[in-house]
């Protein structure tokens, strides 16, 4: 049995004793955040299994605002209930409708949380006639009010509920919910190193009964006719077994703090990539080589394996893998403090972004760029590059926006404007910001109307160039080999205590302020 049903099974069993030992209305379901799909995952196929008499009503919405989120809760139940009551018609079976004439009266009234209570009994009692009640399972996507998501569990805790109600609230080790539930529920814990055991064999492994019929090989001349309509040469038979070994066994490397035999795994999968023509996934095995060489504290290497990267995915027109490796080329350039250079690829990033409607990506991008021009002394591409961060993040939606670094930038923008004396553009800047912390405002009315005075304050502020391009070599006499004749690593690292415990990737840093990157 492969790890993840044995761990499917051991948590939905853990789920059953809770529910027949009475132990409280509310069972906390303790997995990471790595997890959690698999836990969605797995209640759904629960749902489909014969014995089953509770349907389910999973509710994976993020969590922003108390009441925005359970009378969104109601309607999904509602709606919910309303597609089985179908079903069932179709099936020849007559459930009640959930709603009687007059039944909305007053509703709006009753608070949010208890009217998803209501709206939840309600769906109970009407799908016990035939089945035994409902389960709700509370996964939020994520959780932007802490004390809000805290209390309002608290609150469903003390409720009393009937027999026909069964609700699961996803509760990970030393999250928000800590205290509140307790973890005596159901955990779903999948053994990363059995999993990587048994992904790295699978296909490998025979069994004692007769052989499987595989699928059936074209032949040469067919073959090449694929290759003909393709462009490319098709890999070999076998080479995804391969590729997926050498990902595997660099991934349980890096877990393991050994960032030089990770990056060897990744250089074995890079080259395989290479002699299959896989050059999409050559692209992305090199940006993880670069991840790798970081964390060995080989920074040139690093910076090399992005560059290929970007320039390999470039060909394909994968703007999201060529944003990433720029990212990756900007962030290394960031820890060997060269300002300029790293600066330059931001720029590349954000313009690889756009290509790709990437948004987030954008503003980030712009806003490392300017962090790193500012760093290096030059202002008027600093504000240059926040400024354009904040005109891509005023034209997103509300929650787009507000799932972006665009706070951040924007109130790093405001901050240095009002240091160097551009009070009218610092206060056009501001106007964007209170519009994305309040998103009832509305944002392009906003920036429409402080337009002209931002223009009046913006003379002297040089524009940015219209495309970015790609960041100077190496500086002279840096000692760096290519990676084409990459020799073992050993050879040309610190010694293995110095090598820091993870790789320094450029990722969206949780610091605030136009730095944290």
């Amino acid at each position: 049995m492969d790890p993840i049903t044995r761990a499917s099974k051991a948590f939905l069993a853990e789920a059953e004793a809770f529910w027949r030992s009475g132990r409280g209305p509310l069972l906390p379901l303790v997995a990471s955040p790595s997890e959690r799909v698999e836990v969605a995952k797995t209640l759904r196929i629960q749902e489909l299994a014969p014995e089953n008499r509770r349907p389910l009503f999973l509710h994976e919405e993020p969590f922003i605002d108390p009441r925005a989120y359970f009378e969104g809760l109601a309607r999904a139940i509602s709606e919910g209930y309303e597609l089985i009551r179908r079903g069932a018609e179709e099936e020849g079976v007559s459930l009640p409708v959930f709603a009687p004439d007059g039944g909305r009266a007053g509703e709006l009234a009753v608070p949010a949380l208890e009217r998803a209570v209501l709206t939840l009994e309600r769906a109970a009692t009407l799908l016990g006639e035939r089945l035994d009640g409902v389960l709700l399972a509370l996964l939020p996507g994520r959780v932007e009010c802490g004390s809000g998501w805290r209390d309002s569990i608290a609150a469903l805790q003390r409720t009393r509920f009937s027999k026909r109600v069964r609700i699961a609230v996803w509760n990970p080790p030393g999250g928000t919910l800590n205290g509140v539930l307790g973890e005596d529920g159901a955990r779903f814990h999948i053994d990363a190193e059995e999993l990587v055991d048994f992904l790295k064999h699978l296909g490998a492994a025979s069994s004692a009964g007769p052989a499987i019929q595989g699928p059936p090989l074209p032949t040469e001349e067919q073959r090449r006719a694929l290759e003909a309509v393709a462009g490319r040469r098709l890999p070999s038979v076998g080479a995804a077994v391969r590729l997926r070994a050498f990902l595997l066994g660099a991934g349980q490397k890096t877990a393991s703090r050994d960032p030089l035999g990770a990056a060897e795994d990744y250089r074995k999968a890079r080259e395989l990539c290479r002699a299959e023509g896989l050059v999409l996934e050559e692209s992305m095995v090199l940006i993880a080589l670069g991840g790798a060489c970081l964390a060995a504290s080989t920074v040139d290497l690093a910076i090399e394996s992005y560059r290929k990267a970007a320039e390999l995915a470039e060909g394909r027109a994968a703007w999201p893998v060529v944003c990433q490796a720029w990212l990756g080329a900007g962030g290394a350039y960031l820890t060997a403090k060269r300002y300029a250079p790293a600066a330059v690829a931001y720029r590349a990033s954000a313009s690889a972004a756009k290509r790709g409607r990437i948004a987030l990506l954008t503003i980030e991008a712009l806003r490392m760029a300017g962090t790193c021009s500012l760093l290096d002394g030059r202002r008027e591409d600093a504000v240059a590059a926040w400024q354009e961060a904040v005109d891509a993040g005023a034209a997103l939606d509300a929650p787009i926006r507000c799932a972006s670094t665009f706070p951040q930038v924007a109130s790093a923008l405001v901050a240095f404007l009002q240091r160097v004396g551009l009070r009218l553009q610092a206060e056009h800047v501001r106007s964007l910001l209170d519009a994305a912390v309040h998103p009832s405002v509305d944002l392009h009315r906003v920036s429409a109307e402080s337009d002209r005075s931002a223009a009046q304050a913006s003379r002297g502020v040089r524009e940015p160039p219209q495309h970015a391009e790609p960041p100077p070599a190496l500086e002279e006499g840096a000692a760096l080999q290519d990676l084409d004749d990459l020799e073992p690593l050993e050879t040309r690292t610190v010694p293995i205590s110095r090598v820091p415990s993870g790789p320094v990737l450029p990722f969206r840093s949780t610091k605030e302020g136009p730095g944290a990157g």
